[in-house]
């Protein structure tokens, strides 16, 4: 089918525009009904998470990668790729890359994910990075999705920080009395 292809994306989602283009036979008329039905093809919302937001170095960071058709309509021929550029100059190591549809792979800087969704379909991309206590890079692991259907932008980006001591958790004390005064000795 010849058209035109318009692109609206909107917050981590994208639609995909087909209108059909109008062909004059030979003498240069228009064809009976050639209106300018504009018809809703594709349709994607992508989600990508990392959690925690700080490690500590020796620790894993979780990634997931969310793809869903949209609008009742199937999504063919999908690609996300993700960025590990600043996740592979900190020394982190990517394993347990798991699909439950389609095929995931790392290929140079990037994790590629492809397949055709059908109607109201998802799929999850999931894959931990585990950070080594040698410190390098910029001890932040930021990676960033891209589609071919451009619904990622801002959304798409997730940053995790590395610090050189675990996250300082808040402990309540509880005291008798006032909590400068020393605790009473025990007799032994």
């Amino acid at each position: 089918m010849r058209g035109r292809l318009t692109l609206a994306a909107g917050v981590g989602a994208a639609l995909l525009l087909v209108t059909p283009a109008v062909q004059a036979d030979d003498q240069g008329d228009p064809p009976p009904d050639s209106g300018t039905d504009t018809a809703l093809v594709q349709s994607i919302d992508v989600r990508h998470t990392a959690t925690p937001a700080r490690i500590e170095r020796g620790g894993v960071a979780h990634y997931k990668l969310s793809v869903s058709s949209g609008r009742g309509l199937p999504a063919d021929d999908v690609e996300v790729k993700i960025d590990l550029t600043d996740v592979q100059d900190d020394q982190a190591r990517l394993y347990a890359v798991k699909a439950t549809r389609g095929a995931a792979k790392v290929q140079g800087h990037e994790l590629i994910w492809s397949d055709d969704l059908p109607a109201g379909a998802t799929a999850t991309v999931t894959f931990d990075v585990a950070v080594t206590k040698a410190k390098s890079g910029n001890d932040v692991l930021t990676t960033k999705a891209s589609d071919n259907f451009y619904a990622c932008d801002s959304a798409c980006t997730t940053k995790v920080v590395i610090e050189d001591e675990p996250p300082r958790r808040r402990h309540r004390h509880h005291h008798r009395g006032h909590p400068h005064e020393k605790p009473p000795l025990r007799p032994r």
